[in-house]
């Protein structure tokens, strides 16, 4: 087997749309063939979702990447900070965000 999946090396892809086919035929008991191919229901439901609003298109692998960061820092602190550790190599965290932060970062 290949890592934790429960079935032989095959193209994960394909697997994916054997599965999808098979769930969508009539009087299919899905939790059966979702337990016989080793997968939960809730992973399966979603690939089911996906193939019917994308197609096999949408069976690829999706990025887990977030799409925003809304505590990320802005460009002009990074730089600021930058700046900072610069000129003084020797300090730690902890400096660095004393001094920045009576400036308004």
């Amino acid at each position: 087997m290949l890592g934790s999946m429960p079935w032989p090396i095959r193209d994960l892809l394909t697997m994916k749309q054997e599965l999808v086919e098979f769930a969508l035929r009539p009087g299919v008991n899905r939790r059966e063939l979702f337990s016989r191919y080793g997968i939960s229901a809730p992973c399966a439901y979603k690939w089911l979702k996906r193939y019917q609003s994308k197609g096999v298109e949408g069976l690829a692998e999706h990025s887990r990447r977030p799409h925003h960061h809304p505590a990320q820092i802005g460009p002009e602190v990074v730089l600021r900070v930058l700046e900072v550790r610069d000129q003084h190599p020797a300090w730690g965290g902890a400096q660095d965000l004393s001094l920045s932060a009576p400036k308004g970062f």
